[in-house]
């Protein structure tokens, strides 16, 4: 029993550890890392990005009530961060649209 507390402690420390570190020319860090994904676009929700995401449609809803909208329809885009946060970004606040660039579509390559 004792083992198996140790290998989850160097488990732990690894994947903590990885992510800054270079492993000759691939990361390490790469396997637990993720990009931005759009969970919904347009006031429409993504079903098969959270799906593979693994986020319900009340977590969603959730997030929309915290940023203070009460439906999908003024709602430009929810997106899943990398640090597993969900941002909310409004019609009215999209502007340009430029921060949204690097946010991936699933699916979409």
């Amino acid at each position: 029993m004792a083992e198996r507390r140790w290998l989850l402690v160097l488990l732990q420390f690894l994947v903590a550890w990885s992510p800054g570190r270079g492993c000759g020319r691939r990361r390490f860090g790469v396997w637990f890392k993720s990009d931005a994904t759009f969970l919904v676009r347009d006031g429409r929700i993504l079903h098969a990005a959270l799906r593979h995401e693994r986020i319900t449609v009340g977590e969603i809803s959730q997030a929309i009530r915290a940023s203070g909208s009460g439906g999908l329809e003024p709602i430009a885009a929810v997106v899943l961060e990398p640090d597993g946060t969900l941002s909310v970004i409004t019609a009215a606040d999209l502007g340009t649209g430029s921060a949204l660039n690097d946010v991936t579509v699933f699916g979409e390559s």
